[in-house]
Order: structure tokens, then C-alpha cells, then sequence
């Protein structure tokens, strides 16, 4: 019997996740529009505008890439998969950090006064 070979795929998304579109948001309304309404001619106007949108888009509501394989579950959307990786490297950065650093009871020095 033989085992098929795990398919992967590379998806490429826009996190849009709550507190992205939040940010957005406030960087919009502190940008001054006054010279794009001011603009005579409507065509540069609204091209002036898509800029602008595209612009803050792209700078906080980041474009990302996960790895998709085809044995995961059907639950395993990319953002799923995305908040798993960034929370299994935390995890890995604190357990290197304990492995590395000294014993709060061995780092405590004792200050005697004569």
C-alpha cells in the first residue's frame, strides 16, 4: 500500500482580522483629504484617492503566507493556521528562554550590612 504524498500549498492572503481594519481606520481619519478635494479634475481625483486607499491598506492590513498541506483538517482556515504558527514560536521562544537563563533562586544575591 502506498502513502500518498502530502500536497502543499502556499496561500497568500490579506490579514483583515478586527484589530487591522481598526488601525486602518484611525490612520484614514487622521489623513488630510483636502487636496484631493480640492482637485479640479475628477479622473486625477479618484485616482488620487485609490492611492491613498491602496496605500493604507497595504500597510495595516498586511499581505501574508502560509503553508497549506492537504492532510490538515477542513477546519484549517489560513488565519487559523496563521495564529497557530505565531503562538507555537512564542511558545518555543519562552521555553529556549528558560532553558537559558538562571534560576530566580540562584540569581538572588544576598546584601548583608556590617
Amino acid at each position: 500500500m502506498m502513502i500518498p504524498q502530502q500536497k502543499k500549498g502556499i496561500v497568500t492572503f490579506r490579514d483583515q482580522r478586527l484589530q487591522f481594519k481598526r488601525n486602518c481606520n484611525l490612520a484614514l481619519d487622521k489623513y488630510d483629504f483636502s487636496s484631493i478635494l480640492n482637485m479640479y479634475n475628477v479622473n486625477e481625483a479618484n485616482s488620487a484617492l485609490v492611492e491613498v486607499l491602496c496605500n493604507h491598506f497595504e500597510a495595516y492590513c498586511a499581505l501574508r503566507r502560509v503553508t497549506i498541506k492537504s492532510t490538515e483538517p477542513p477546519y484549517m482556515s489560513p488565519v487559523i493556521k496563521l495564529s497557530l504558527n505565531k503562538e507555537n514560536k512564542l511558545i518555543g521562544y519562552t521555553r529556549s528562554c528558560r532553558r537559558n537563563s538562571t534560576p530566580y533562586f540562584l540569581s538572588i544575591t544576598l546584601v548583608t550590612s556590617i
